[in-house]
């Protein structure tokens, strides 16, 4: 539920909770990737449920001692490790960003449908004022090129 604005955080805090975020970035650096938008599109993607089959297969191998020298098993391992230990990070992170993206875009919604409240009052003071006309001009002009829904029109 949507819930008004009131109060917003001071700036030293922003400024903290930013040098907390780059912390975390140099922390993570020498463990994560930075993929192309191509790369990210070629990567080999893991199955929902991959996980069983990953533990059977490695189970098998290393029953069998199979080595691939593409692909060694203590690699895999790793690759594994690594998704298991990253996707905690990446739940706390995708909920914070998802959190902060909907307290924008409801802050955004509250100031917009404010401005157009006060936007509808100024141009109705504005028919008999000419010095206000002029200086709500910009905004008129804004408003008439804005995102409009198409009239129907019915014969």
């Amino acid at each position: 539920m949507a819930r008004d604005i009131k109060s917003v955080p001071e700036q030293r805090n922003i400024d903290k909770c930013l040098r907390q975020i780059t912390e975390l970035g140099h922390t993570l650096e020498p463990f994560v990737a930075h993929l192309t938008p191509d790369q990210r599109r070629h990567t080999l993607k893991f199955r929902p449920g991959g996980e069983k089959i990953w533990a059977l297969v490695t189970r098998l191998s290393e029953e069998r001692r199979l080595e691939l020298p593409n692909a060694p098993s203590a690699a895999v391992n790793r690759s594994f490790s690594m998704a298991d230990y990253l996707r905690p990070v990446q739940s706390a992170l995708d909920s914070i960003t998802r959190a902060v993206a909907d307290t924008i875009l409801q802050a955004e919604s509250q100031a917009w449908s404010g401005t157009t409240a006060y936007y509808t009052a100024l141009q109705g003071q504005a028919r008999g004022d000419a010095a206000l006309r002029s200086e709500l001009e910009p905004a008129v002009t804004f408003f008439s090129t804005g995102h409009h829904r198409k009239k129907v029109v019915t014969p």
